[in-house]
Formats: structure tokens, C-alpha cells, sequence
């Protein structure tokens, strides 16, 4: 399966979502990052948007049940959150409370409850963490 690379992130200016590719923009002396670039296509034109790169996140190649992209930092309305889990080294669900995004369980697999497989079938997207 061919894997699709598509980031998210908040437009400074806007606050609104957009998709595409990912540049990090970096001083050449001092290495200081400076926010995320996104660049969106449409049709035979881009745009550059800079965004917040604390509301950055990758698209982990998974649709929910809705037929709607997967990000990282997405839950559901039982708070569970995709997250990236070095110990699995994989997407897997986290445990969040929905109302405080305040994360109570890391990693779903490795506590012993889930996996991720198993659940995301029945996955529908309420929010992001970073909104």
C-alpha cells in the first residue's frame, strides 16, 4: 500500500486547519527554528502558510469511520488520541479527558487495554488536541 505524507497544522494568521508538506525554516547561525511552513496544492498552484508548530501533526495514513483523514492529536468523543508510542513504535490510541486534553493513559497497547487495530475501525474524530 502506497503510504500517503500529509501534515496538518493552524495558521498563524487564521487560526484554520490546512494540509500538505512540511518545511522547517531554520537560521543558518544561530539554528533557531522559526515557525512551520505548509504547503498546499491546489491544482498547479501552492501556497506557503506558516503555521504553529506546536499544532503540527502527521497523517498516519487512515481514514475514521466517516472517510475523514487521521492525525496525529485526534480523539474521539471517549478520549481516545492518536499519538505516536516510541515503546511500540507505532500509532496507537492515548487516553485524554475530552474536556481538558490532559492525557491519562500514554499508550492504550502498552498499558494492556487495547490496540490500536483493533479500535480504529470504530474511530470517528471529534476534535484535535491542539484545538
Amino acid at each position: 500500500m502506497k503510504r500517503e505524507i500529509l501534515f496538518k497544522g493552524k495558521r498563524i494568521d487564521s487560526k484554520e486547519w490546512v494540509e500538505g508538506s512540511l518545511v522547517m525554516v531554520c537560521d543558518g547561525e544561530t539554528l533557531k527554528r522559526y515557525p512551520c511552513i505548509v504547503i498546499s496544492y491546489n491544482h498547479d498552484t501552492f501556497d506557503w502558510h506558516e503555521v504553529d508548530s506546536k499544532t503540527v501533526s502527521q497523517f498516519i495514513n487512515q481514514k475514521d469511520k466517516n472517510g475523514k483523514k487521521i492525525f496525529e492529536g485526534d480523539y474521539d468523543s471517549d478520549g481516545d488520541c492518536v499519538v505516536w508510542c516510541k515503546e511500540c513504535n507505532g500509532f496507537e490510541f492515548s487516553g485524554i479527558e475530552v474536556e481538558t486534553k490532559e492525557q491519562y493513559i500514554p499508550c492504550h497497547r502498552c498499558d494492556g487495554n487495547f490496540f490500536f487495530a483493533d479500535q480504529i475501525n470504530d474511530f470517528e474524530i471529534v476534535g484535535n488536541v491542539a484545538d
